[in-house]
């Protein structure tokens, strides 16, 4: 089976580009001979939604936008993250979900079972927590489906586990074949060497290929990184998208084979990545084009305008230099050689 793994870059509450995307890139993998494509966590709507959630016309909205997309998208079966309502009586009224659907039918929904409340998540606030789930038979293979956190209670990694429960050992002793995580893991340093061994761990102890889709992107203060990877049996990378970037790998389960992108060769480099393309997202995502930079002469205003200008280009950035009377010679000649440097507009005040 061919498995096409698409990394989006969503945009809170916008749905109309989110299903414009999926549509296009769905039938794009169809083309390329793919028999099923992967979307990370909650990209309907684009991840964290946090107090939106709390909105009918926003979940509405989102479950209209998964009628649409089982309904135009055929020949190729889909995997992606939505919000569903939580038709029992009691617990919250929500679940943070994933769908397997396919020529015009729902065939498989799992929800979130490992709710995160710690650093910058606050699922537990909106969402009911899940049940166990058994692996689905799904074009020769048992695919075991979850959700981010899910994976992530490994008790050989986390030596105090923060749940009573482990997802995956239960879809491994179900006879799972093929593990997908689905995912908006945010970045930080060093986060991509840590997830990557507890995945590769996974897949070893297990005897499982892991398929991990994670969203790219900045909402807010979050960045996500992407780097969505394939792990085969023995814990080795066979697959992996582009880190700070929207992309698509293609994986083939019966050769072991897949798409690998270079990655940024250091903390430091992924950082600065990261950097830029936050900075990039906060100011599109709110509407805004240009920026303008105060210049000191100093190191902080030196990056922060080097890092703009890597984000909207340098057209789109201005440079404004405010010195008094007590401001050193140097730093005037150091605004002015760095705006050269830069390639952006400079103006002395």
């Amino acid at each position: 089976m061919k498995i096409a793994i698409v990394q989006l870059n969503p945009t809170i509450a916008d749905f109309k580009s989110q299903y414009d995307r999926m549509v296009a890139d769905a039938k794009q993998a169809r083309d390329q001979g793919c028999d099923l494509v992967v979307f990370p966590e909650l990209v309907l709507c684009g991840y964290p939604p946090r107090d939106m959630l709390e909105q009918d016309t926003f979940v509405d909205a989102n479950e209209a936008c998964l009628v649409k997309l089982i309904d135009q998208i055929h020949g190729i079966g889909v995997i992606c993250g939505l919000v569903t309502r939580n038709t029992d009586q009691q617990g919250k009224a929500l679940f943070n979900s994933a769908v397997l659907f396919e020529d015009g039918r729902l065939l498989y929904t799992v929800h979130k079972q490992l709710l995160p409340t710690y650093d910058v998540f606050d699922e537990q606030r909106h969402f009911e927590p899940g049940r166990a789930n058994r692996p689905l038979p799904y074009k020769g293979l048992r695919l075991g489906l979850t959700i981010c956190e899910d994976a992530w209670n490994d008790k050989d990694i986390f030596h105090r586990q923060l749940y009573a429960t482990d997802p995956v050992p239960q879809l491994a002793a179900d006879g799972m074949d093929l593990l997908i995580n689905i995912a908006a893991s945010p970045f930080h340093k060093g986060k991509r060497n840590f997830r990557d061994r507890m995945l590769a761990n996974i897949a070893r102890k297990h005897k499982v290929t892991v398929c991990f889709a994670n969203q790219v992107g900045g909402n807010d203060h979050i960045l996500f990184d992407g780097a969505s990877t394939v792990f085969n049996t023995s814990g080795e990378v066979v697959a992996r998208a582009a880190d700070f970037n929207t992309d698509t790998i293609v994986y083939d389960t019966d050769t072991g084979a897949g798409d690998l992108r270079a990655a940024c060769p250091s903390d430091t480099h992924a950082v600065l990545a990261a950097l830029i393309m936050g900075t990039r997202d906060y100011v599109t995502k709110c509407g805004f084009k240009q920026a303008v930079i105060g210049l000191s002469g100093g190191i902080d205003s030196a990056l922060t305008a080097y890092i703009a200008t890597q984000a909207l280009g340098p057209e789109n950035v201005a440079a404004i230099f405010m010195p008094s009377r007590y401001t050193c010679r140097d730093n005037y000649e150091d605004t002015r050689a760095l705006a050269e440097n830069i390639g952006v507009a400079y103006t002395d005040i």
